[in-house]
């Protein structure tokens, strides 16, 4: 959902306006949908670094309506060795092998 003043912006050409209306996205094109928004991603957020948990919590209960259940009560909270992790994709591989 573009219109002609945010599609020059980013660079989508095709697009004319002042209307927001629906465009598709060329092949290649690095945006998304919903979950690529600046606003979803920064409310799912710490501050400068991403959280994909806290963010698939919120895709769940508040997108799709469907909140997670909490924790088994006898499970206790883990602090992973994520010492050498260096993106995002590492630390919670590294996490999920503990």
């Amino acid at each position: 959902m573009i219109n002609e003043k945010l599609a020059a912006h980013f660079g989508i050409d095709g697009v004319t306006g002042t209307q927001i209306q629906p465009v598709p996205l060329p092949d290649g094109c690095p945006r998304g949908g919903v979950l690529t928004q600046a606003s979803i991603l920064r409310i799912t957020a710490k501050g400068t670094t991403t959280s994909p948990v806290p963010r698939g919590a919120f895709v769940l209960d508040r997108l799709l309506g469907q909140p997670s259940e909490p924790p088994p009560a006898n499970v206790a909270a883990i602090e992973p060795d994520v010492r050498g992790a260096t993106t995002i994709r590492e630390q919670l591989q590294k996490h999920r092998n503990q």
